[in-house]
């Protein structure tokens, strides 16, 4: 579980959480009841994961492709996350986030 607590650029402040949880073929992750695959596992250098996690999703009430690009340590976490419209190929941004400890 992610549990977060930030401000918003607009000083509006955000309590949240997310449910994640790693299939057990270890292929697929379920982010909040959606299932993402993992497009790509990336060990990068000081002990730092990256995982780029695609599935389905709605962008102003149309179906896109979403995808969830996570870089992970023991000191920060960064989600960005973009979409991909059915006809389209390419990808917008929606949100970017970056916590430290």
């Amino acid at each position: 579980m992610l549990c977060f607590d930030y401000e918003e650029p607009n000083h509006t402040h955000v309590f949240g959480s997310d449910t994640l949880a790693v299939l057990p073929d270890g292929t697929h992750v379920r982010w909040d009841g959606t299932t993402f695959a993992v497009r790509a596992k990336q060990r990068l250098p000081n002990h730092t994961l990256r995982l780029v996690l695609e599935g389905p999703g709605r962008d102003d009430n149309r179906p896109v492709i979403v995808r969830k690009t996570l870089v992970v340590n023991a000191q920060a976490l960064s989600i960005r996350k973009q979409v991909q419209l059915a006809a389209d190929t390419a990808w917008l941004q929606r949100n970017s986030y970056h916590f430290t400890r």
